[in-house]
């Protein structure tokens, strides 16, 4: 394996690397912003399932 090869594999891990850390962190983002969103509603707000993920509606 040369060092060209070495060096555009650890670019390329490094890429992905750091697109799941935003990923993840954008994450983090919106489950805070929904807690923020629960704490400042309370029992107005309703929880349905969606896919396996929670997704938050306010009732009007």
């Amino acid at each position: 394996m040369s060092v060209e090869d070495i060096s555009y594999r650890t670019t390329v891990r490094s890429i992905r690397t750091l697109i799941i850390q935003q990923a993840f962190d954008g994450i983090l983002e919106l489950f805070l912003a929904i807690d923020e969103v629960e704490e400042q509603c309370g029992p107005t707000l309703t929880k349905a399932r969606t896919m396996s993920l929670q997704t938050y509606t306010l009732t009007v």
